[in-house]
């Protein structure tokens, strides 16, 4: 492990900054562009550039209870606003494949994509669904490796039934939620026949994602092992 002092730090995050800014930009620009979807060609896009220089979106707003869909047309400063409601409606030719871990239920939950929900192991159906029709378009999420690998880590530990949980294992029936599980309600719920796994992540690891991480190292014997584990979680 390298260790730098402070000053170090500062000077490398900074040079760092000078570096990669341009191309991080460069970047950040095409995804949020990809983000927006801004393709008057699209169905949630309508080109008024004729009357008014301005581009509308279509605002899907689905109320789930009485399974009914309103349909308004809003600048995209107020389809974007934090008290907005307003969904994406896709086409039907896209999928969006759930990366684990890194950042779908989130997007899932405040954009309201209307897609099929996919999550990317292999899917033969999907493949030749892209290969044959009538898929044309596949939208997924990114999120940091590491990130991903931590929050995995400590998800599969907040969920998993320890020796002397208290929680209830299993589905359990909530009033006013249904049946809910731990994935919902980690807190109330947890998942039981996986002692193997919990036993692994909280004896062999010591319940922390960084030993994990060091024998996952080129140099450390217990990699061969460490990478079969990585594989149960």
């Amino acid at each position: 492990m390298i260790m730098m002092g402070s000053r170090q730090q500062f000077f490398l995050c900074g040079w760092l900054t000078i570096l990669l800014l341009p191309l991080l930009l460069n970047n950040f620009s095409s995804l949020f562009k990809l983000i927006l979807d801004i393709d008057i060609d699209h169905p949630s896009f309508l080109d008024h550039a004729a009357n008014n220089d301005k581009v509308i979106l279509e605002c899907t707003i689905r109320d789930w209870k009485t399974k009914t869909t309103n349909v308004t047309y809003v600048t995209p400063g107020e389809f974007y606003a934090e008290d907005s409601k307003c969904g994406h409606s896709f086409r039907e030719d896209t999928a969006f494949f759930h990366v684990g871990k890194g950042g779908g239920g989130t997007i899932k939950k405040h954009l309201e994509i209307g897609v099929s929900w996919v999550h990317p192991r292999p899917e033969p159906l999907i493949n030749e669904q892209f290969q044959n029709g009538p898929l044309r378009t596949l939208i997924f999420n990114v999120r940091d490796p590491v990130d991903r690998f931590v929050s995995a880590f400590n998800w599969r530990m907040a969920i998993l039934c320890h020796p002397d949980d208290e929680r209830h294992r299993g589905y359990m029936k909530l009033k006013g939620k249904g049946t809910v599980g731990a994935r919902r309600f980690p807190n109330l719920c947890c998942i039981g026949g996986s002692e193997e796994e919990e036993t692994m992540l909280r004896e062999t690891y010591q319940s922390s994602p960084s030993v994990l991480a060091e024998a996952l190292c080129h140099d450390s014997s217990l990699r061969p092992n460490a990478e079969q584990d990585l594989t149960k979680v």
